[in-house]
């Protein structure tokens, strides 16, 4: 099953998290952005009407997955690619959008009602 679907699924996995820049098919991360640590849901590239994080769970979701596919095709280079990726999403994702009490990245009205929402 693994081989019979290899080349679909890696071409997947190039299309959102392609890590070369030599190929010439796909970005280099599609809309992962290292900065900020999670993907814009339009991409990297500057928007009019601003950037928005639009699923973290179909985010983390996916990279997980590459890591599993690393470790089902025992391709260490994507596992560990897999495994920075979701630790600095997870970082991100605890950060920036699960709105803890102890949450220093939003104004204090915020915390009190675990929402961004005004």
């Amino acid at each position: 099953m693994v081989e019979q679907n290899r080349d679909v699924i890696e071409t997947l996995i190039r299309d959102v998290a392609n890590p070369s820049k030599a190929d010439r098919y796909f970005p280099t991360f599609r809309a992962f952005d290292w900065f900020h640590g999670h993907s814009w849901s339009h991409g990297i590239t500057p928007s009019a009407d601003g950037k928005d994080e639009e699923s973290t769970s179909e985010d983390i979701n996916f990279y997980y997955a590459m890591k599993l596919w690393g470790i089902v095709t025992e391709n260490g280079n994507l596992k560990h690619l897999a495994n920075v990726m979701v630790a600095i999403l997870a970082t991100s994702i605890n950060e920036y959008f699960q709105i803890s009490s102890d949450n220093k990245n939003h104004p204090k009205d915020s915390l009190r009602n675990k929402s961004l929402a005004s």
